[in-house]
């Protein structure tokens, strides 16, 4: 049985549609200012959207004026149809947009863009559950109409919005969205692994800047992309930190001490973190 999409109030300016996992539907958010609404990601759908639209309706919440898009992939952009207003992303993920506004997505389409590696056999199944062949047939996607390279500030009233390129493993055009006032940071994936090799992995060269990046916001409260909870801002700071220590100690032992790091790890770290983090980054050492 998976859970539904559900609207909270997790901080006094941002509201939260949690995920759902059968579709592979993301994390949605609205930032509430005096004057304006922001939309944090589109969603896998306009179906997925309008549900979220309509959830904050009954809660009162005006209706989100822009969006920003954290990263490129299919769940959090098929939604783009189902939004009128503009649209605010990275320069990286407006370009691949323009890529994507190419492509067929109809059943007869996929295998096309399975065979070169556009999209994963995980992908295609999960976009063939949200939307029926005769939806991906007439989807909608745009480019993004204001694109930003490195940070962006946004004030909707009363509350301002930072938003920053970040990068990372999982889309290397991703973004996250700062609250400041709310201490709240909205992840989008930007700290999975990449999915589209085998096996899934992290990379030195991503996943540490990444890391330096985040360990920059003072936030108490973590949005990601398909957590069922809100990340506090001490359990961060924990996985940040097994992070750090799993290639602190893969390069001082090497690959041939794996196994004993595990284990050392393990001692000092939560199972649920080890397992979540050091399967990908071993798949993906290198020797620095």
């Amino acid at each position: 049985m998976f859970a539904a999409c559900t609207l909270h109030q997790v901080s006094p300016h941002v509201w939260w549609f949690t995920p759902e996992q059968r579709r592979d539907r993301p994390s949605l958010a609205a930032v509430v200012g005096a004057r304006e609404t922001l939309l944090l990601d589109v969603g896998a759908s306009p179906v997925h959207l309008g549900a979220f639209l309509a959830a904050l309706a009954a809660k009162g919440v005006r209706r989100p004026s822009r969006a920003v898009l954290t990263h490129w992939h299919w769940d959090h952009v098929f939604g783009l149809g189902g939004f009128a207003g503009p649209v605010i992303s990275s320069r990286a993920t407006a370009t691949q947009l323009a890529r994507m506004c190419t492509y067929d997505y109809s059943d007869a389409g996929l295998p096309a863009l399975l065979a070169d590696g556009r999209e994963i056999p995980f992908t295609c199944e999960h976009m063939q559950r949200e939307l029926t062949d005769a939806d991906r047939r007439t989807l909608r996607l745009r480019v993004p109409e204001a694109v930003f390279a490195d940070r962006l500030r946004l004030d909707l009233g009363g509350v301002e919005c930072e938003l920053r390129h970040v990068g990372g493993d999982h889309a290397p055009d991703s973004v996250v969205i700062h609250v400041p006032a709310d201490r709240l940071l909205f992840m989008g994936d930007c700290l999975c692994e990449e999915v589209y090799t085998e096996p899934r992995r992290f990379t030195r060269e991503r996943l540490l800047p990444l890391v330096a990046h985040l360990e920059e916001f003072a936030a108490d409260i973590h949005l990601l992309g398909h957590a069922e909870e809100p990340i506090s801002g001490a359990e961060m700071r924990r996985w940040l930190h097994f992070i750090r220590a799993a290639y602190t100690s893969l390069d001082q032992a090497g690959l041939k001490a794996a196994e004993l790091i595990r284990c050392e790890l393990s001692a000092r770290h939560a199972a649920e973190t080890v397992e979540d983090f050091w399967p990908a980054i071993l798949a993906g050492y290198r020797v620095p």
